[in-house]
């Protein structure tokens, strides 16, 4: 069997647990490990099947780029802004609260592992995986604030955990360390990611700006996270940011009136791309664990991966919990209602899913120090690295919703009724732009009539048949998008539901410009036969 064979066959098998997972109400995610592990154990012993291994330069240059860019357009600016404090504990206070406390502890049970590279495994297995953990909280109808929170960490903390990595691999692979020089490489690698986010964003939106062919407009907005993660990597900086930064440049520019072909061909590809991605690296890392738990472990590695994750959960949990003593006591009255509620707290902190970029760092792991000796207990970090994963996710990943149910969190009618929130206020904005118009002279009383008509679902046809009626529906459409563009940026509604009302409103744009270009054509030919005459 070919490797175009088995990549086939995985996309295959993506797909039909994706439409599983939606049947039996199951994390995708968590669906997509377990499939991998069973395959694993069982691809191990059929005859004639390739060795799956997972190139961490694959997950990091080919997978990574676009999940985080695709991550970055989907949290809106506005809510991430308003939500940095408890981000910034999460993606950089965590990570590093967790790579201490997990280093600390293996070299304390396992002390012929240097502290460097027990530290090491500390960083590799610190950032959550946010795949996991938002497609639970967005099927569960979580409040918009925890799923933007998630998010967020999500988009950070790599860097933070990518970053405290190298440092602790360099020292294991030296014997040196330095405070100064790590804290020097940790602001520079931040800085210079966000810097070649910036530029390669600059540089794409000039690309962009202008540009009315929507094929080469979806190719140059998915080359730009690559190129932003490859520019800050040859500067030894954060790619992860890089990435990321782009993806907010991409989500300002998606935001440009007009674009709705544009919008409506960058989702789908957007979308397709992501689940194939997804469904791909998740299938890949059950299939890395089967394998490996198919040819055995040494004694005592399952015992050890049970104490490295419980310590991964138990430091995330207190933290989110001592954490907000110590705001609450140091921040002002008027901030602290920014501190989650316990029962969110509780989810945020059961919601800590390991996932493919833990696999990726733990597989890159040097196989030699500097001096030329193996890397200290490299196999046992990959080891303990897949059981963190392969627990996270089973365990949290299953009992996550149940306990976002028992606490009282889920709200499944939430986008049902943001959605309606948002007509009201995207109906009631327009009823006034009709009424501007009609002040105006722009409009007569029996077309502003056939307008205010046209916003109900049953709304006339008349619209579709006169150009100054269609121009007139356009501008109200416009000022529809940009009530609902306002809406999510101000946490009003989720993400998720304003990209679906967008889109409703996209393509009755669409429908208009295929009126306005039948109506040229229709002219065109017309003039044809009177000049034919």
């Amino acid at each position: 069997m070919s490797a175009m064979e088995v990549v086939l066959g995985l996309l295959v098998v993506a797909v039909a647990l994706g439409r599983l997972g939606k049947e039996v109400s199951m994390p995708t995610p968590v669906l997509l490990v377990v499939a991998g592990l069973l395959l694993g154990v069982v691809w191990r012993f059929v005859p004639g099947l390739p060795r799956v291994v997972l190139d961490p330069d694959i997950v990091f240059f080919v997978f990574l780029p676009p999940l985080l860019a695709s991550a970055a357009l989907d949290i809106p600016l506005g809510p991430f802004r308003a939500n940095l404090r408890p981000i910034a504990l999460l993606a950089v206070g965590l990570v590093l609260a967790t790579m201490a406390a997990v280093g600390l502890v293996v070299h304390a049970v396992a002390p012929a592992i240097p502290l460097a590279a027990a530290l090491a495994l500390g960083a590799i297995v610190a950032p959550p995986d946010p795949v996991a953990a938002t497609t639970v909280a967005r099927s569960l109808g979580l409040p918009n604030r925890l799923v933007t929170i998630l998010e967020g960490e999500g988009l950070v903390n790599d860097a933070t955990a990518l970053v405290a990595y190298k440092v602790a691999v360099t020292a294991a692979a030296t014997g040196y360390f330095s405070w100064s020089d790590a804290g020097e490489r940790f602001l520079f690698a931040g800085t210079a990611g966000v810097l070649a986010g910036l530029a390669v964003g600059w540089v794409a939106g000039i690309a962009l700006r202008g540009m009315d062919d929507e094929v080469l407009g979806t190719t140059t907005a998915l080359l730009a996270p690559y190129l932003a993660y490859l520019l800050a990597d040859r500067f030894s900086a954060s790619g992860v940011l890089a990435a990321v930064t782009v993806g907010f440049f991409l989500q300002r520019r998606s935001s440009t009136p007009g674009d709705a072909s544009a919008r409506l061909v960058s989702r789908s590809v957007w979308q397709t791309l992501i689940f194939v991605i997804n469904g791909a690296v998740f299938l890949l890392v059950g299939l890395e664990i089967g394998e490996i738990a198919s040819a055995g472990m040494p004694r005592g590695t399952l015992r050890a991966a049970a104490l490295v994750s419980a310590v991964v959960i138990w430091v995330r949990l207190a933290w989110m919990f001592i954490v907000p003593l110590f705001l609450r006591v140091l921040l002002p009255r008027r901030a602290r209602g920014s501190i989650p509620s316990v029962s969110g707290l509780a989810v945020l902190g059961w919601a800590g899913m390991r996932g493919v970029v833990s696999l990726a760092v733990a597989l890159s792991l040097p196989l030699r120090t500097a001096s030329g000796e193996p890397f200290p207990a490299r196999a046992e970090i990959i080891l303990l690295t897949f059981g963190v994963i392969f627990a996270t996710l089973v365990l949290q990943g299953l009992t996550l919703p149940s306990l976002v149910r028992a606490l009282g969190m889920a709200d499944p009618r939430a986008r049902r009724r943001e959605r309606s929130t948002a007509r009201r206020a995207a109906v009631s904005a327009a009823k006034r732009h009709i009424r501007k118009m009609l002040a105006e002279g722009d409009i007569s009383s029996r077309e502003a009539r056939q307008l205010r008509r046209s916003l109900t679902p049953v709304g006339p046809r008349e619209v579709d048949s006169h150009a100054a009626l269609r121009r007139a529906r356009s501008e109200m459409i416009e000022v529809e998008r940009r009530v609902i563009h306002h809406l999510v940026q101000s946490g009003e509604i989720g993400d998720p539901t304003g990209q679906e009302l967008e889109a409703a409103l996209d393509i009755q744009t669409m429908g208009l410009h295929l009126q306005d270009e039948r109506e040229k054509e229709w002219k065109r030919r017309n003039e044809e036969e009177r000049k034919g005459q």
